[in-house]
Protein backbone atom coordinates (compact mmCIF):
# COMPACT_ATOMS: atom_id res chain seq x y z
CA UNK A 1 0.00 0.00 0.00
CA UNK A 2 1.35 3.42 -0.90
CA UNK A 3 1.89 6.17 1.66
CA UNK A 4 -0.70 8.35 -0.06
CA UNK A 5 -3.35 5.62 0.05
CA UNK A 6 -2.53 4.86 3.68
CA UNK A 7 -2.88 8.53 4.64
CA UNK A 8 -6.15 8.84 2.79
CA UNK A 9 -7.69 5.75 4.33
CA UNK A 10 -6.30 6.52 7.78
CA UNK A 11 -7.80 10.00 7.65
CA UNK A 12 -11.15 8.59 6.59
CA UNK A 13 -10.98 6.09 9.46
CA UNK A 14 -10.67 9.09 11.82
CA UNK A 15 -8.08 7.51 14.08
CA UNK A 16 -7.34 10.97 15.51
CA UNK A 17 -10.74 12.47 16.34
CA UNK A 18 -11.00 15.30 18.84
CA UNK A 19 -12.83 13.14 21.37
CA UNK A 20 -10.53 12.75 24.37
CA UNK A 21 -11.50 9.09 24.66
CA UNK A 22 -9.25 8.42 21.69
CA UNK A 23 -6.15 9.99 23.26
CA UNK A 24 -5.08 6.59 24.51
CA UNK A 25 -5.38 5.15 21.00
CA UNK A 26 -3.08 7.88 19.73
CA UNK A 27 -0.71 7.13 22.60
CA UNK A 28 -0.51 3.43 21.84
CA UNK A 29 -0.08 3.97 18.12
CA UNK A 30 2.80 6.34 18.86
CA UNK A 31 4.29 3.62 21.08
CA UNK A 32 4.09 1.15 18.23
CA UNK A 33 5.71 3.66 15.91
CA UNK A 34 8.46 4.32 18.45
CA UNK A 35 9.28 0.63 18.79
CA UNK A 36 9.86 0.47 15.07
CA UNK A 37 11.81 3.71 15.01
CA UNK A 38 14.15 2.85 17.86
CA UNK A 39 14.59 -0.82 17.00
CA UNK A 40 14.20 -1.63 20.71
CA UNK A 41 12.51 -4.93 19.89
CA UNK A 42 13.03 -7.50 17.16
CA UNK A 43 9.37 -8.44 17.15
CA UNK A 44 6.65 -6.38 15.53
CA UNK A 45 3.59 -8.44 14.70
CA UNK A 46 -0.05 -8.20 13.84
CA UNK A 47 -0.60 -9.64 17.32
CA UNK A 48 0.70 -6.33 18.68
CA UNK A 49 -1.94 -4.50 16.67
CA UNK A 50 -4.62 -6.88 17.91
CA UNK A 51 -3.53 -6.38 21.52
CA UNK A 52 -3.81 -2.62 21.10
CA UNK A 53 -7.17 -3.02 19.42
CA UNK A 54 -8.44 -5.31 22.18
CA UNK A 55 -7.30 -2.88 24.88
CA UNK A 56 -9.08 0.05 23.33
CA UNK A 57 -12.36 -1.72 22.73
CA UNK A 58 -12.31 -2.22 26.50
CA UNK A 59 -11.62 1.51 26.91
CA UNK A 60 -15.10 2.49 25.87
CA UNK A 61 -14.29 3.34 22.26
CA UNK A 62 -17.55 3.11 20.27
CA UNK A 63 -18.09 -0.28 18.73
CA UNK A 64 -18.25 -2.68 21.66
CA UNK A 65 -15.63 -5.27 22.54
CA UNK A 66 -15.67 -7.49 19.49
CA UNK A 67 -12.45 -7.74 17.49
CA UNK A 68 -14.38 -8.41 14.30
CA UNK A 69 -17.02 -5.68 14.25
CA UNK A 70 -15.46 -3.48 11.56
CA UNK A 71 -15.14 -0.52 13.93
CA UNK A 72 -13.19 2.65 13.27
CA UNK A 73 -10.24 1.55 15.40
CA UNK A 74 -10.18 -1.96 13.99
CA UNK A 75 -10.11 -0.64 10.45
CA UNK A 76 -7.40 1.91 11.22
CA UNK A 77 -5.11 -0.63 12.83
CA UNK A 78 -5.66 -3.12 10.03
CA UNK A 79 -4.71 -0.37 7.60
CA UNK A 80 -1.54 0.28 9.56
CA UNK A 81 -0.66 -3.39 9.38
CA UNK A 82 -1.26 -3.44 5.65
CA UNK A 83 0.82 -0.31 5.13
CA UNK A 84 3.71 -1.75 7.10
CA UNK A 85 3.44 -5.02 5.21
CA UNK A 86 2.94 -7.04 8.38
CA UNK A 87 1.37 -10.46 8.36
CA UNK A 88 -0.05 -12.48 11.26
CA UNK A 89 2.79 -14.02 13.23
CA UNK A 90 5.45 -12.10 11.33
CA UNK A 91 8.69 -11.68 13.25
CA UNK A 92 10.55 -8.56 12.25
CA UNK A 93 14.29 -8.52 11.70
CA UNK A 94 16.31 -5.39 12.38
CA UNK A 95 16.29 -4.63 8.67
CA UNK A 96 12.49 -4.99 8.71
CA UNK A 97 12.32 -2.57 11.64
CA UNK A 98 14.46 -0.07 9.77
CA UNK A 99 12.11 -0.42 6.81
CA UNK A 100 9.14 0.06 9.14
CA UNK A 101 10.75 3.18 10.57
CA UNK A 102 11.28 4.60 7.09
CA UNK A 103 7.66 3.97 6.13
CA UNK A 104 6.36 5.61 9.30
CA UNK A 105 8.79 8.52 9.27
CA UNK A 106 6.95 10.76 6.79
CA UNK A 107 3.68 10.31 8.67
CA UNK A 108 5.26 11.08 12.05
CA UNK A 109 7.09 14.14 10.77
CA UNK A 110 4.00 15.45 9.03
CA UNK A 111 1.83 15.20 12.14
CA UNK A 112 4.38 16.71 14.51
CA UNK A 113 5.57 19.58 12.33
CA UNK A 114 2.16 21.23 12.37
CA UNK A 115 2.72 22.74 15.82
CA UNK A 116 3.72 26.41 15.99
CA UNK A 117 6.82 27.54 17.83
CA UNK A 118 6.25 28.01 21.55
CA UNK A 119 8.01 27.69 24.88
CA UNK A 120 6.75 25.65 27.83
CA UNK A 121 7.96 25.30 31.39
CA UNK A 122 7.92 21.92 33.15
CA UNK A 123 8.25 22.03 36.94
CA UNK A 124 9.28 18.76 38.58
CA UNK A 125 9.58 17.77 42.22
CA UNK A 126 12.25 15.23 41.30
CA UNK A 127 14.86 15.20 38.56
CA UNK A 128 13.90 11.56 37.94
CA UNK A 129 11.07 12.90 35.77
CA UNK A 130 13.16 15.19 33.55
CA UNK A 131 14.24 12.57 30.94
CA UNK A 132 10.68 11.24 30.55
CA UNK A 133 9.12 14.63 29.90
CA UNK A 134 12.02 15.76 27.74
CA UNK A 135 11.55 12.73 25.50
CA UNK A 136 7.78 13.28 25.30
CA UNK A 137 8.28 16.93 24.43
CA UNK A 138 10.70 16.09 21.63
CA UNK A 139 8.37 13.43 20.26
CA UNK A 140 5.05 15.27 20.52
CA UNK A 141 6.16 18.90 20.24
CA UNK A 142 9.43 19.05 18.28
CA UNK A 143 9.01 22.74 17.44
CA UNK A 144 8.30 23.67 21.06
CA UNK A 145 11.10 24.61 23.45
CA UNK A 146 10.74 22.86 26.80
CA UNK A 147 12.44 24.28 29.89
CA UNK A 148 12.76 21.90 32.87
CA UNK A 149 12.81 23.20 36.45
CA UNK A 150 13.60 20.33 38.84
CA UNK A 151 13.67 20.76 42.62
CA UNK A 152 14.34 17.59 44.62
CA UNK A 153 13.74 19.45 47.86
CA UNK A 154 10.11 20.01 46.91
CA UNK A 155 9.16 16.35 47.20
CA UNK A 156 10.93 16.14 50.56
CA UNK A 157 8.99 19.15 51.79
CA UNK A 158 5.75 17.64 50.52
CA UNK A 159 6.40 14.44 52.45
CA UNK A 160 7.41 16.31 55.61
CA UNK A 161 5.04 19.29 55.59
CA UNK A 162 2.18 18.38 53.27
CA UNK A 163 1.48 19.43 49.69
CA UNK A 164 -0.68 22.42 50.65
CA UNK A 165 1.67 23.87 53.28
CA UNK A 166 2.67 27.51 52.83
CA UNK A 167 6.34 26.56 52.58
CA UNK A 168 5.63 24.20 49.66
CA UNK A 169 3.31 26.68 47.91
CA UNK A 170 5.87 29.49 48.27
CA UNK A 171 8.64 27.30 46.89
CA UNK A 172 6.45 26.24 43.97
CA UNK A 173 5.48 29.85 43.25
CA UNK A 174 9.17 30.75 43.10
CA UNK A 175 9.71 28.21 40.31
CA UNK A 176 6.58 29.39 38.51
CA UNK A 177 7.87 32.96 38.53
CA UNK A 178 11.26 31.75 37.33
CA UNK A 179 9.56 30.04 34.39
CA UNK A 180 7.55 33.17 33.62
CA UNK A 181 10.72 35.27 33.56
CA UNK A 182 12.12 32.81 31.02
CA UNK A 183 9.24 33.73 28.72
CA UNK A 184 7.24 30.50 28.68
CA UNK A 185 3.77 30.35 27.11
CA UNK A 186 2.47 27.72 29.53
CA UNK A 187 3.62 25.92 32.67
CA UNK A 188 2.93 22.31 33.61
CA UNK A 189 3.62 21.03 37.13
CA UNK A 190 4.37 17.32 36.85
CA UNK A 191 3.65 16.42 40.48
CA UNK A 192 0.03 15.44 41.15
CA UNK A 193 0.38 16.15 44.88
CA UNK A 194 0.57 19.84 44.03
CA UNK A 195 -2.77 19.88 42.19
CA UNK A 196 -4.67 21.98 44.76
CA UNK A 197 -1.77 24.43 45.05
CA UNK A 198 -1.62 24.79 41.28
CA UNK A 199 -5.28 25.74 41.10
CA UNK A 200 -4.94 28.27 43.91
CA UNK A 201 -1.89 29.88 42.30
CA UNK A 202 -3.38 30.26 38.81
CA UNK A 203 -4.71 33.74 39.64
CA UNK A 204 -1.13 34.87 40.30
CA UNK A 205 0.20 33.55 36.99
CA UNK A 206 -0.08 35.28 33.63
CA UNK A 207 0.14 32.09 31.54
CA UNK A 208 -1.84 28.80 31.73
CA UNK A 209 -0.82 26.73 34.75
CA UNK A 210 -1.54 23.07 34.04
CA UNK A 211 -1.99 20.06 36.32
CA UNK A 212 -0.28 16.96 34.96
CA UNK A 213 -3.29 14.79 35.84
CA UNK A 214 -6.01 16.91 34.17
CA UNK A 215 -6.20 15.00 30.89
CA UNK A 216 -5.91 11.64 32.64
CA UNK A 217 -8.80 12.42 35.00
CA UNK A 218 -11.05 13.52 32.13
CA UNK A 219 -10.20 10.40 30.13
CA UNK A 220 -10.84 8.08 33.08
CA UNK A 221 -14.28 9.62 33.68
CA UNK A 222 -15.16 9.32 29.99
CA UNK A 223 -14.21 5.64 29.96
CA UNK A 224 -15.58 4.06 33.11
CA UNK A 225 -17.79 4.21 36.19
CA UNK A 226 -15.56 2.14 38.49
CA UNK A 227 -12.21 3.90 38.62
CA UNK A 228 -9.21 2.74 40.61
CA UNK A 229 -6.56 5.22 41.74
CA UNK A 230 -3.14 4.01 42.87
CA UNK A 231 -0.44 6.22 44.38
CA UNK A 232 2.89 5.78 46.14
CA UNK A 233 2.29 8.66 48.54
CA UNK A 234 -0.88 9.75 50.36
CA UNK A 235 -0.45 13.41 49.39
CA UNK A 236 -1.14 12.43 45.77
CA UNK A 237 -3.91 9.91 46.36
CA UNK A 238 -6.40 12.45 47.69
CA UNK A 239 -5.91 15.22 45.10
CA UNK A 240 -6.10 12.83 42.13
CA UNK A 241 -9.20 11.03 43.43
CA UNK A 242 -10.85 14.39 44.17
CA UNK A 243 -10.06 15.68 40.69
CA UNK A 244 -11.63 12.61 39.09
CA UNK A 245 -14.76 12.97 41.24
CA UNK A 246 -14.98 16.67 40.34
CA UNK A 247 -14.68 15.93 36.63
CA UNK A 248 -17.48 13.37 36.95
CA UNK A 249 -19.71 15.94 38.66
CA UNK A 250 -18.93 18.43 35.90
CA UNK A 251 -20.35 16.06 33.28
CA UNK A 252 -23.15 14.75 35.48
CA UNK A 253 -21.80 11.21 35.68
CA UNK A 254 -22.07 8.89 38.68
CA UNK A 255 -18.81 7.04 39.38
CA UNK A 256 -17.17 4.97 42.09
CA UNK A 257 -13.56 5.69 42.96
CA UNK A 258 -11.45 3.06 44.72
CA UNK A 259 -8.02 4.01 46.05
CA UNK A 260 -4.89 2.04 46.81
CA UNK A 261 -1.68 3.27 48.44
CA UNK A 262 1.72 1.68 47.78
CA UNK A 263 3.08 2.82 51.10
CA UNK A 264 6.83 3.29 51.16
CA UNK A 265 7.28 2.87 47.39
CA UNK A 266 8.15 6.50 46.74
CA UNK A 267 10.83 6.44 49.41
CA UNK A 268 12.35 3.40 47.68
CA UNK A 269 12.37 5.26 44.37
CA UNK A 270 13.99 8.35 45.84
CA UNK A 271 16.61 6.13 47.47
CA UNK A 272 17.45 4.67 44.07
CA UNK A 273 15.82 1.28 44.66
CA UNK A 274 13.79 1.38 41.46
CA UNK A 275 13.15 -2.36 41.19
CA UNK A 276 11.55 -2.54 44.64
CA UNK A 277 9.41 0.52 43.85
CA UNK A 278 8.24 -1.06 40.60
CA UNK A 279 7.50 -4.39 42.29
CA UNK A 280 5.38 -2.70 44.96
CA UNK A 281 3.39 -0.78 42.35
CA UNK A 282 2.92 -3.89 40.20
CA UNK A 283 1.61 -5.89 43.15
CA UNK A 284 -0.89 -3.18 44.05
CA UNK A 285 -1.99 -2.94 40.42
CA UNK A 286 -2.71 -6.67 40.23
CA UNK A 287 -4.90 -6.40 43.33
CA UNK A 288 -6.81 -3.40 41.96
CA UNK A 289 -7.38 -4.55 38.36
CA UNK A 290 -10.14 -7.14 39.04
CA UNK A 291 -12.18 -4.60 41.01
CA UNK A 292 -12.45 -1.73 38.52
CA UNK A 293 -13.01 -0.80 34.87
CA UNK A 294 -9.92 1.40 34.59
CA UNK A 295 -6.89 2.08 36.79
CA UNK A 296 -5.31 5.52 37.15
CA UNK A 297 -1.68 5.83 38.23
CA UNK A 298 -1.66 9.01 40.29
CA UNK A 299 2.03 9.83 39.87
CA UNK A 300 4.10 10.34 36.75
CA UNK A 301 6.92 8.32 38.29
CA UNK A 302 4.72 5.19 38.16
CA UNK A 303 4.18 5.30 34.40
CA UNK A 304 6.88 2.86 33.33
CA UNK A 305 5.51 0.05 35.52
CA UNK A 306 2.67 -0.69 33.09
CA UNK A 307 5.09 -1.98 30.46
CA UNK A 308 6.47 -4.49 32.95
CA UNK A 309 3.17 -6.26 33.61
CA UNK A 310 2.30 -9.44 31.68
CA UNK A 311 -0.09 -8.56 28.85
CA UNK A 312 -2.61 -11.22 29.86
CA UNK A 313 -3.00 -9.68 33.33
CA UNK A 314 -3.81 -6.19 32.04
CA UNK A 315 -7.50 -6.85 31.62
CA UNK A 316 -8.50 -3.20 32.07
CA UNK A 317 -6.90 0.01 30.77
CA UNK A 318 -4.15 1.46 32.97
CA UNK A 319 -3.73 5.21 32.57
CA UNK A 320 -0.69 7.27 33.49
CA UNK A 321 -0.40 11.01 33.25
CA UNK A 322 2.83 11.95 31.41
CA UNK A 323 1.93 11.11 27.81
CA UNK A 324 -1.73 12.07 28.15
CA UNK A 325 -0.79 15.41 29.69
CA UNK A 326 1.77 16.22 27.01
CA UNK A 327 -0.58 15.18 24.21
CA UNK A 328 -3.27 17.45 25.62
CA UNK A 329 -0.77 20.30 25.88
CA UNK A 330 0.42 19.73 22.31
CA UNK A 331 -3.20 19.82 21.14
CA UNK A 332 -3.83 23.14 22.90
CA UNK A 333 -0.70 24.61 21.36
CA UNK A 334 -1.72 23.30 17.94
CA UNK A 335 -5.16 24.89 18.30
CA UNK A 336 -3.64 28.22 19.24
CA UNK A 337 -5.12 28.03 22.75
CA UNK A 338 -1.64 28.61 24.18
Amino acid sequence: MSLELFRDRLNRSRLYPDDIKCSIIHSQLKTLMRVGSLGSSDILTMKTLQNIRKTHFACGVPGGNSLENGSTLSAALELLGQYLGLKPGHVGTKSRLRSTSEKLSPFIKESSSELPKAKIGLIHTSDVLVPMFTDLSRELMPTVEALNFADNQLVKDILALGATSSAVSDRLLGHIREAQKAGVDAIMVTCSSLGPSIESLQALVEVPLIRVDEAMAALAVSMATRIGVIATVSTTLGPTAELIERRARDVGKSIEVMVGLCEGALEKLLAGDVSVHDKMVSERLLVMIPKVDVVVLAQASMARVTSQLPQELCTVPILSSPRLAMEALAKRIGQGAI
